[in-house]
């Protein structure tokens, strides 16, 4: 947990399928490379709504995005991305 948002690993495809209904964007056809480790999809939620996505490869953060693809507000950019910098760090 990161202040108020939750950081969650979908369960499987659909699950994933259903948040990218909800955010209006395309990470559910990252469903292979998720099963071929070749990309993490975290979902960012705030009372069990997601409101972002952020997308990682190896130590590396490609995407982090809200609905429709828009930016993260920043104070909840730089909480969140703050928390991956030391996860990061300790794999």
């Amino acid at each position: 947990e990161i202040n108020d948002l939750k950081v969650r690993l979908p369960n499987n495809a659909k699950e994933l399928s259903t948040w990218a209904c909800l955010l209006k964007n395309c990470m559910a056809s990252y469903s292979l490379d998720i099963e071929e480790n070749k990309s993490r999809i975290y979902g960012i939620f705030r009372d069990d709504e997601i409101l972002y996505a952020l997308e990682k490869r190896g130590n590396l953060i490609v995407q982090f995005l809200a609905k429709y693809n828009k930016a993260v507000p920043f104070e909840d950019k730089i909480a969140v991305l703050e928390e991956f910098k030391n996860i990061i760090k300790e794999s």
